[in-house]
């Protein structure tokens, strides 16, 4: 069974969605809900899980598990696990194949936490305090609606060493100014108020991936507390959902439609930055199809990136270089082999 493609959400209500539970055991009011949306992760969702289980609190906890009919195995491992850990787990799934962003939204409302932390079937966690340590900052501290936390990148499929992803960070409070102009939360690693996500607009359910926007409307309401704990590992593989997709720019093609949604809401506000994201991303797509042979759609994206913010591509050097190898390259490599003479010597 292949993943369907997605067609725009009018009603969550609609999407098919089925629970495996037993109410009978599970805790009525979990403080923290583990939310973790999963499809073809048959080698990784039982170290995702388990990172979840060994979750170390002073309150009740639930793991919920949005399974989107995978092909492989990770539906099988996943009821396993359900079945042993029943007063913890549930599941959310159908009979049919609903797609990443449906799954992501069905099981989002299935959550009945206080706080929401989400994990990916292909993360995981390696703090056993994680949840303790960022439950506990949100309850005393009201004011703020996300707490996040360092990761660590791991690469699957080559032999690059895991690396911790944040450096030393200057401040470790941050408000919505802050996280348009820079992303800092990592998704695996958040945890954020339930309440402050109840809701999403309308054009929340069209975009191509959620969690960068949801991260921006969620700031609208708080501040973001960044703990420099190491808790979470990021994954990096052939088949995650990033991974699947950048080498060919269709990522950041899907970053670009995200931006321009946020752009519409928060216009005329943060529209600079905006347009140079877009600008940016644009950027890295020319040269991502180039790479592939696809000078028409490089020329496209060189243009948008010109149009989107002429300013910040004129005052980049690097802009005219990627504009005159994929409008002009006869006379980009005429002129790059001349400079490889002169620099080498070469009369």
């Amino acid at each position: 069974m292949k993943e369907q493609k997605e067609q725009p959400i009018t009603n969550i209500d609609e999407i098919p969605s089925r629970e495996i539970s037993d109410p009978a055991v599970l805790s009525k009011t979990p403080l923290v809900t583990a939310r973790m949306i999963t499809y073809n992760h048959e080698s990784f969702i039982a170290q995702a899980i388990e990172g979840v289980l060994m979750q170390e609190t002073d309150f009740p906890i639930e793991l919920v598990i949005g399974e989107d009919c995978s092909t492989d195995r990770t539906s099988k491992i996943v009821l396993e696990y359900q079945k042993k850990y029943h007063d913890i787990i549930r599941v959310i799934t159908s009979d049919q194949n609903v797609g990443a962003i449906r799954n992501g939204l069905r099981t989002n409302k299935a959550c009945r936490g206080k706080y929401i932390a989400h994990c990916e079937g292909d993360d995981y966690w390696i703090d056993k305090q994680k949840l303790q340590k960022q439950a506990e900052f949100l309850e005393a501290n009201p004011d703020f609606v996300i707490c996040c936390t360092n990761a660590i990148r791991k690469y699957e499929n080559n032999d690059e060493p895991e690396r911790v992803i944040f450096g030393d960070i200057p401040k470790d409070e941050f408000t919505l100014d802050d996280t348009v102009k820079k992303r800092i939360c990592l998704t695996l690693t958040l945890m954020y108020r339930r309440e402050t996500f109840l809701n999403p607009p309308e054009w929340y359910y069209r975009l191509p991936y959620g969690d960068r926007a949801m991260i921006t409307l969620i700031m609208e309401r708080g501040k973001m507390k960044y703990l420099p704990d190491v808790t979470s590992v990021y994954r990096k593989h052939g088949g995650g959902f990033c991974s699947s997709r950048g080498e060919t720019g269709e990522f950041d093609k899907m970053g670009i439609v995200v931006t321009k949604a946020l752009k519409r809401y928060f216009y005329p506000k943060y529209s600079r930055i905006f347009n140079r994201n877009m600008s940016s991303r644009s950027r890295i797509v020319a040269g991502k199809r180039q790479l592939y042979g696809d000078n028409v759609e490089a020329r496209q994206y060189i243009a948008k990136a010109f149009k989107y913010s002429p300013l910040f591509s004129l005052s980049d050097s690097r802009f005219y270089k990627e504009a005159l190898s994929v409008f002009v390259p006869k006379l980009y490599r005429t002129l790059k082999t001349m400079k490889e003479k002169v620099l080498s010597g070469v009369k």
